[in-house]
């Protein structure tokens, strides 16, 4: 909520900005909110990983609204599984298409 209000106001003043938003989610300890629980129909991991994607569409919906989305370059990193992480971003790009999104993928073994 307080990134979406500090983009609606950023985006008023027409200057540059940075926002950075680290998630501490989906890492453990895995408690989806209960808005999110049972939304994957497989895990509460799974759960956990679509409230991500809403957060982060949350902040993309604002930057469309700011009118911000086309001068706005979007990183977004995760260090988890690979596969799970890069069919995240591939459902999120193309639900996105018209932002600049740099998806960067770090896996740790």
């Amino acid at each position: 909520r307080r990134a979406v209000e500090l983009i609606e106001v950023q985006a008023a003043n027409e200057d540059p900005f940075s926002l950075y938003f680290p998630l501490t989610a989906p890492h453990p300890p895995i408690v989806p909110n209960e808005k999110f629980k049972g939304m994957s129909e497989a895990n509460n991991y799974s759960d956990f990983v679509c409230e991500v994607d809403w957060v982060v569409g949350q902040i993309c919906d604002a930057l469309e609204r700011a009118g911000t989305a086309d001068s706005t370059l979007l990183i977004f990193t995760s260090d988890n599984d690979l596969k799970v992480a890069h069919k995240m971003i591939s459902v999120f790009i193309q639900e996105r298409v018209n932002m600049n999104i740099i998806a960067c993928v770090i896996c740790v073994v």
